[in-house]
């Protein structure tokens, strides 16, 4: 341990000046017997000092490459365990929202409320399916076509909320808005209703959970999700010390961040920069086929 090391250092440097004070003693005061004990003696100090010092600093740099190691495997499985459940989450609720749009009789009254959205019959039944979802974690619901939207229930997110496409597709996005909240656009299929959508919005109750759980991890312990938004820069979600979305260069000081790392499809720790120019001990990683990252990281020091 740390103390056992600096104990032999603080022993080798008292002993290295026990060693000079007896060979500078004055010759006049001992004989020459006693002379050559004192040299002895002095030589005798400094080894065994040399030694004392050389075992704390092998020691100081063993216990800092343990402590490195142990930090980058529990770091490694806490990210990976985190990412596994994020994707999982994700995929679960996009499923729910599928599997909800599939029913028969939802799909006939959407499609009838698309050819006539003043229907008040059909309107009243689309309302009597949809609203039950509300219990189950989805917050709005709606139709789609042609840019104009039609609520059946709940609240969709205002348009000035931005949402980030996952996956690569249109249909499936996410947003920040106090909550994690997941968009599902299902196409409504029949050739007469050609850009008709049934659109459901859900919150992530476990994925909010993971962010607060992660961004109060120790004293400067954060979690990172962000996406490529083009090139040189990346969209992330809110973390420690950031309230909102915000957007990133993906390299500083010409060397990638952390989060570059994760977006190209990397596994691994890292000792790096991230973008707010602070040297960091990182995690990083992709989510499934979302094409999110995700980072854990803390300040090195």
């Amino acid at each position: 341990p740390i103390s056992t090391a600096l104990g032999m250092g603080l022993l080798g440097i008292g002993l290295w000046c026990l060693s000079h004070r007896q060979m500078g003693a004055p010759v006049a005061a001992i004989d020459a017997i006693e002379l050559d004990a004192a040299h002895i003696n002095g030589a005798t100090l400094i080894v065994v000092a040399a030694t004392s010092i050389a075992v704390a600093l092998t020691g100081l740099l063993f216990l800092d490459k343990s402590i490195l190691d142990q930090s980058s495997s529990s770091l490694l499985q806490r990210m990976n365990a985190n990412r596994e459940y994020i994707a999982s989450d994700l995929d679960n609720c996009t499923q729910y929202a599928l599997l909800v749009s599939l029913e028969p009789e939802f799909q006939m009254v959407a499609t009838g409320l698309l050819h006539n959205a003043d229907n008040k019959q059909l309107l009243s039944q689309a309302r009597q399916l949809a609203e039950p979802l509300l219990a189950r974690g989805f917050i709005g619901i709606a139709l789609d076509s042609g840019g104009r939207s039609q609520t059946i229930a709940g609240r969709l997110l205002p348009r000035t909320i931005p949402f980030v496409q996952l996956n690569g597709e249109n249909g499936i996005s996410l947003a920040w808005d106090k909550d994690y909240v997941l968009r599902v656009r299902v196409p409504l299929k029949g050739r007469d209703i050609p850009g008709g959508f049934m659109v459901f919005e859900q919150i992530l109750p476990h994925l909010n959970k993971i962010d607060d759980e992660e961004n109060r991890w120790g004293g400067t312990g954060i979690m990172s999700m962000c996406v490529r938004r083009n090139q040189q820069q990346l969209q992330c979600f809110p973390e420690r010390g950031q309230s909102g979305m915000f957007v990133v260069p993906d390299t500083i000081n010409g060397k990638p961040i952390p989060m570059a790392y994760a977006l190209a499809g990397q596994i691994n720790t890292k000792s790096l920069v991230d973008y707010r120019g602070h040297h960091v001990f990182s995690a990083f990683g992709p989510i499934g086929h979302t094409g999110l990252g995700l980072v854990l990281r803390m300040d090195l020091d």
